[in-house]
């Protein structure tokens, strides 16, 4: 799972912040969490954390970023034990 320290809030300036919502919409549509129910919103959690992870490591286009917190919201499910 991923997480993100809560002394980082505020450290984004308004582009990059536009750019996160613009990559979280995005990945929401790309992993089918636009729904309702709890896996829906642990999906959507796990993403607004890697967002917050991809952007820490520097990228800031929605794009890039968007690519970035899929593949580490899907590295996360594989990981999980369904047992």
């Amino acid at each position: 799972m991923a997480t993100h320290s809560p002394s980082l809030i505020g450290v984004y300036d308004d582009a990059a912040t536009r750019s996160m919502g613009a990559a979280y919409r995005i990945a929401c549509m790309a992993l089918a969490a636009d729904g309702q129910g709890a896996a829906a919103s642990a999906i959507r959690d796990e993403i607004a954390a890697a967002l917050l992870e991809a952007a820490d490591d520097g990228l800031r286009d929605a794009l890039p970023l968007a690519r970035a917190a899929i593949d580490l919201v899907q590295v996360d499910v594989i990981e999980m034990d369904f047992s």
